[in-house]
C-alpha cells in the first residue's frame, strides 16, 4: 500500500523505517529541508497519513512491517521502481517493553528482536543490491540506542539487540566500504520521543534530565541532524562508525 505524493519526484530518495515516528519523522523533515525526497516506511498506514500532512509533496509512504522480510522485500521494489532512486536508507524503525528480564516471555524477547535486529538486517537486504548499484554517496544509517554501550534497567533485551545492530553495522561497512556504500550508527541517548515518554513517568524522566550534563533529554531533531552529518555527500570517509548523541551521559540514569 503506498500513498502518493502530489508532485512529480525529486532527484534522488532517502527511505526511512519508522519515517512516522518522532525520530523518523524528524529526519523526514532534515531530509526534506537538505532538498531530497523522504519515503516513509511504517507500520500504521493512519500514522503515515498524518505525517504527510506535514511534511508535506516532498514525502511519500509506503505501509511495511520491518518483522516481514517479504514485506520489506516488496516495499523495496516498490520505492526503487516507483519513488527512487534511493540514495540512502535509515533504519529508525524501534520498539521495546520495560520489564524485567527474569520471567518475561520468549515471545517477548523474540518481538523485540525482531524489529530493532532483524528489522535492520531485513531492510539492509532489501535495500543493499539497489544501493550498492548507485554507488558513490550511497549511505546506510542505523538509530541505535544508548543502552547497548552503558546498559538500562528493565530493557535488558532491547539493549542486546541494539547492541547487535552496532556489531552488524561496523561488519557490513566493512563489506561495502569499496563499493561506495558507507553504513554508520547514530546511538540516541533519552531522547523526547513517543517511546520513552510512554515508558517512564513524569518523574523518571524528569531525573534523566537532572542527571544528564546538559540538563535535557535529546530531541528528535537532534538525532536528525547527527543523521544528516552521515548522508552527506562529503562524509564518505566515514563508515563503520557509531556516534553517541547523549549530551555527554556515559553512565545509566
Amino acid at each position: 500500500m503506498s500513498i502518493p505524493g502530489s508532485v512529480p519526484l525529486t532527484p534522488t530518495a532517502v527511505a526511512i523505517t519508522g519515517g512516522a515516528g518522532g525520530i523518523g519523522r524528524a529526519i523526514a523533515r532534515r531530509v526534506i529541508a537538505d532538498g531530497e525526497r523522504a519515503v516513509l516506511l511504517d507500520l500504521r498506514g493512519a500514522d503515515i497519513d498524518d505525517a504527510l500532512l506535514e511534511l508535506g509533496d516532498n514525502s511519500h509512504g509506503v505501509v511495511c512491517d520491518v518483522t516481514d522480510p517479504h514485506a520489506v522485500a516488496e516495499a523495496a521494489v516498490h520505492v526503487n521502481t516507483e519513488l527512487g532512486p534511493v540514495r540512502a536508507v535509515v533504519a529508525a524503525a524501534g520498539w521495546a517493553q520495560r520489564g524485567a528480564f527474569l520471567g518475561s516471555p520468549s515471545s517477548l524477547w523474540q518481538r523485540i528482536l525482531d524489529v530493532n535486529l532483524l528489522g535492520v538486517m531485513n531492510v539492509t537486504e532489501a535495500f543493499a543490491a539497489s544501493l550498492l548499484e548507485y554507488g558513490e554517496n550511497a549511505r546506510l544509517v542505523f538509530v541505535s540506542s544508548d543502552a547497548a554501550r552503558i546498559g538500562v534497567r528493565d530493557l535488558a533485551v532491547y539493549a542486546a539487540a541494539k547492541a547487535g545492530v552496532n556489531g552488524f553495522a561496523r561488519s557490513f561497512a566493512l563489506e561495502t566500504a569499496r563499493a561506495g556504500l558507507t553504513v554508520n550508527v547514530v546511538s540516541a541517548g533519552s531522547t523526547d520521543a513517543p517511546m520513552l515518554t510512554e515508558a517512564y513517568t513524569p518523574e523518571e524522566i524528569e531525573k534523566r534530565q537532572r542527571a544528564n550534563p546538559v540538563g535535557r533529554l535529546a530531541s528528535p531533531d537532534d538525532i536528525a541532524s547527527a543523521v544528516a552529518h552521515f548522508l552527506r555527500s562529503d562524509a564518505s570517509y566515514l563508515t563503520g562508525q557509531i556516534l553517541s548523541v547523549n549530551g555527554g551521559t556515559f553512565r545509566p540514569c
